[in-house]
């Protein structure tokens, strides 16, 4: 059977990252801010936050070792990368920059500025702290110019981003039978079938479960080397949020990483966005027992979502959702009999109050690739074997 297009929706995954992700990158914050005005009333932060090398506003300010004065990141490290340009522009000593002392980092945080330059934001005018304004910038203001996160290389006003959703070349399409991801120009060439897609799921699924025997057995038998035979501790970890697995990094080395300008400020631990069942089941609810119910399911570890679920949360699941109803469940599933609970009653987002994270050393784990990350404490609280398949 041919599938009609119709079945088709957008990954909500993907608008999901477009919606939240959607940050302006480090040169645009660098402009911005840069070019923002001090409150006349602040006195002490007058010509005290220039940068000697670019004369504006300083952004991710570091401080000569030896004057103390501070400067742009960027810009000292374009000055060192001149030639015959190895000394501090004030005091002519070797400029060895590091990082600027917390009493000065917490006075520049807290100067007042005049407020957003962009006229038509709301924030325009309004005393706001040079903090306040970075994050203003990079996640809130609607009249900035921001990158498609999904790296389609288009760039869009923050309040056009629902707009370029409908534009972006990168947006798969899911089918709403049986999960599958494709972009809708494939979808014009070549028609969806469902049956074949699942059997080639299963397919997949065989060969990996006859691959992980074979491991098994060569991981049991003896080792004529003297080697215990033990798997080594893998360095991808999955989660009962999100479909792929994260790695463990600092987010210094995040940071680094190509295509994340936008992380340059700060992050934040996307289990924030996990907050119970959206169609109003708890771990106290009775087991769901209509049997027309929808609910997308995974037979390979029992995880369900309800309907609503699966529409504001996508496949935060590390296998495919299938859509079925609970009537079909109790036929193929004994544990089916009395109902069924949606898994997103065990979502209770980050307990940790701090939502923007700026320390450097601190590690997380993250996607590269969905632009995911997860502080330490929910990659504990929300981590699941790889080969497991208890999500309860």
């Amino acid at each position: 059977m041919v599938e009609s297009s119709v079945l088709f929706q957008q990954s909500l995954d993907q608008v999901n990252i477009i919606i939240q992700k959607s940050e302006a990158d480090q040169i645009t914050i660098k402009v911005l801010i840069g070019t923002s005005k001090i409150n006349q009333e602040d006195k002490r932060a007058q010509d005290q936050l220039d940068c000697p090398i670019c004369l504006q506003i300083v952004y991710n300010p570091v401080e000569c070792s030896n004057c103390q004065k501070c400067f742009c990141e960027d810009c000292v490290n374009s000055w060192l990368q001149r030639d015959r340009y190895d000394s501090c522009p004030l005091c002519k000593q070797k400029l060895v920059p590091k990082q600027i002392h917390r009493f000065v980092r917490q006075f520049i945080e807290d100067t007042l500025f005049e407020g957003c330059k962009n006229e038509l934001c709301e924030q325009q005018g309004r005393k706001i702290k040079y903090s306040d304004l970075l994050k203003h910038y990079q996640y809130q203001c609607e009249e900035v110019k921001v990158s498609c996160p999904l790296q389609c290389g288009s760039q869009y006003l923050r309040k056009q981003k629902k707009l370029h959703i409908d534009q972006c070349t990168k947006i798969n399409y899911q089918c709403r039978q049986c999960g599958c991801n494709k972009s809708i120009l494939e979808e014009k060439q070549v028609p969806h079938n469902c049956i074949e897609y699942l059997q080639q799921q299963e397919s997949k699924f065989k060969q990996k479960v006859e691959e992980k025997d074979k491991h098994a057995i060569q991981v049991k038998a003896p080792q004529n080397n003297g080697d215990s035979g033990l798997p080594q501790q893998s360095d991808q970890f999955w989660t009962k949020l999100h479909k792929y697995p994260l790695e463990k990094m600092t987010y210094q080395q995040m940071r680094k990483l190509p295509g994340h300008e936008g992380y340059q400020i700060s992050w934040f631990c996307d289990a924030k966005n996990f907050l119970g069942c959206k169609g109003g089941q708890d771990l106290m609810f009775n087991f769901c027992g209509d049997p027309q119910t929808l609910t997308y399911h995974c037979d390979i570890c029992n995880f369900d979502f309800c309907q609503v679920c699966y529409d504001f949360y996508g496949n935060a699941h590390k296998h495919d959702l299938i859509c079925t109803t609970w009537q079909q469940l109790m036929q193929t599933n004994e544990g089916y009999k009395v109902g069924w609970r949606c898994d997103a009653t065990g979502y209770f987002g980050c307990q940790d109050q701090e939502s923007i994270r700026t320390n450097h050393e601190e590690v997380l784990y993250h996607d590269s690739i969905a632009f995911f990350d997860l502080c330490e404490d929910c990659l504990r609280k929300y981590q699941v074997d790889d080969d497991s398949n208890d999500f309860d």
